[in-house]
This record gives structure tokens, C-alpha cells and sequence, in this order.
């Protein structure tokens, strides 16, 4: 009995859909990580990020009725932050881990403080279908048995993530921009001397 329901689970459609989806979520944050490391900043404050993006998305969609706007808002938001860890890390040459480990808290309390105050203790406001990212279904790949549904019946965020993957891929070993963050990030001194603004590259890759 435990091994059929494990086994419908598994087998399940809706859990792997949801699986890729929110893997999908936390791989846009690790792309953006993952470029900073390379420019030699590291960066563990992508979780605070992610919660001041998330708040600032929920919030700005609600207010502007706008997916677009949300957006944009979680964007900003996000961006900001990644200032704040660029300026401490970069022109205060502060530890950068503990610089993370204070933004990842300091996000966590400003976003459950302002959500409290907004709604009064009551949680998360809900978003209508309409404030949510679409279902792109992929027309007729969407009906192969088991894979169809999975990975041609998607959030528009999940095959974002795989075209940013594929171009950050790309960017970083085949191309002048990529050899210049992977240079500032391995040999910065040798990058300053060949000409590269070590500091605005580390900047770009921090807050981009």
C-alpha cells in the first residue's frame, strides 16, 4: 500500500511540473551568484534578495494590477540590495560573507516587518491569475506521455531560466566580456594592469 502511493506520487505529473517550476526559481538567483563569484565577490546574500524581491513583487503587483510591474518592482528591489552588497563588499572591502549573512537577516526582518504592518498581521495577500506569470504550453509537445506536461506545459519563468542559463554559459567562456570577469575574479591585478576597471566589472557582476 505505502510502496503504490509512493510510486503514484513519483509518477505524479503535477509534482515534477511544480519541482522544475520552483527549481527554476532558485536557479535565477544561483546564475546571478555565480557570476559574482566569478568576478571575486562572493556572494551569500542572495536570500535576502530574494525575499525583498519577492515582497517587492507581491506588493507591486497588487498596487499597479500589473504582472509587468511586479516584475519590474522584484527587479529593483532585488537590485538594490545587490547594491548595498556591492558598496560594503567592494568600496569597504567589509568580509564579504558576513556582509551576506547581515543582509540575509536584515531582509528577513524588513520584509515580515513591513508585511505586518501592510496587512496586519493577516500573511501574504493572495494574487489573482491575473497578477501571476503565465502557462506557456508548447502546443502539440505538451501531449507526449509523462514528459509533455512536465517540461512543455511551463511557467514563462522556467524557460527564462534556461535561455539565461544557456547565455550566461556562453558569455562567460566565449566571449571578451566573459574572459574580462573571469580575469578580474582570478587575476585582478594582472586584469588592472591589462587595462580592465576591476571595480566597475565587480560592480556589473554584483548588482546585474
Amino acid at each position: 500500500m505505502f510502496l503504490q502511493v509512493l510510486l503514484r506520487v513519483v509518477l505524479s505529473t503535477d509534482l515534477w511540473q511544480s519541482t522544475l517550476q520552483f527549481g527554476a526559481l532558485l536557479l535565477l538567483p544561483a546564475l546571478g551568484g555565480v557570476i559574482s563569484e566569478r568576478s571575486g565577490v562572493v556572494n551569500i546574500a542572495m536570500e535576502g534578495m530574494m525575499l525583498t524581491g519577492a515582497y517587492a513583487g507581491v506588493m507591486t503587483a497588487l498596487a499597479t494590477h500589473s504582472v509587468l510591474g511586479g516584475v519590474l518592482g522584484a527587479i529593483i528591489a532585488g537590485g538594490l540590495m545587490s547594491l548595498v552588497h556591492a558598496i560594503v563588499s567592494i568600496n569597504f572591502k567589509a568580509n564579504q560573507i558576513v556582509s551576506g549573512i547581515a543582509i540575509n537577516i536584515a531582509a528577513l526582518g524588513l520584509t515580515n516587518y513591513l508585511l505586518f504592518i501592510q496587512t496586519g498581521g493577516q500573511g501574504v495577500p493572495s494574487l489573482t491569475n491575473a497578477l501571476r506569470l503565465p502557462i506557456l504550453s508548447l502546443g502539440p509537445l505538451v501531449s507526449i506521455p509523462f514528459l509533455g506536461p512536465i517540461l512543455f506545459q511551463q511557467n514563462v519563468i522556467f524557460y527564462v531560466a534556461i535561455l539565461i542559463l544557456a547565455g550566461i554559459q556562453f558569455l562567460l567562456f566565449r566571449t571578451n566580456i566573459g574572459l574580462r570577469i573571469r580575469a578580474v575574479g582570478e587575476h585582478p591585478q594582472a586584469a588592472d594592469t591589462a587595462g580592465v576597471n576591476v571595480r566597475l566589472v565587480r560592480y556589473c557582476c554584483v548588482i546585474g
